[in-house]
């Protein structure tokens, strides 16, 4: 089977899986759910979905659970919105990139505070040496 017949399947179901998601599961429940990437098998029977949600601890946690627990429903939604000659089995994973980015992020924005902390403080130093250096005679003559 083709490569890109897989492609457009996976966002085939990408899409649909996550309209059915935002549909039919309140966000103050299981926070802001977003389908982040789908992969499916060659033979095109299995598919992951990977899910990235954002919101409180309990929501982070709680989201994936909720989701697993209605997965029956979800198959049976995606059935209708998807022509396929088969409607992929679906198994549900959390991806964490989302929250990994906003970390390194934060480190990263971090280390440029601290950069530019340092860089004042050698800054003033610089100022400092130039004004004694200004102070003393440059001819040692004099």
């Amino acid at each position: 089977m083709s490569s890109r017949r897989i492609q457009r399947v996976c966002e085939l179901v990408k899409r649909a899986v996550g309209d059915i998601i935002q549909r039919d599961f309140s966000m103050e429940q299981i926070g802001l759910v977003s389908v982040s990437e789908v992969t499916v098998s060659p033979d095109l029977r299995n598919a992951t979905v990977f899910i990235s949600v954002v919101g409180s601890e309990d929501q982070r946690r709680r989201a994936p659970r909720v989701i697993r627990q209605n997965l029956r429903s979800i198959q049976m939604a995606l059935g209708k919105a998807i022509t396929l000659k088969r409607t992929p089995h679906l198994k549900i994973a959390s991806d964490d990139s989302a929250e990994r980015g906003v970390r390194v992020i934060d480190i990263i924005e971090e280390l440029e505070r601290e950069d530019s902390a340092n860089d004042d403080e050698s800054e003033e130093g610089d100022d400092e040496e130039k004004m004694e250096q200004s102070d003393t005679p440059s001819d040692p003559d004099e």
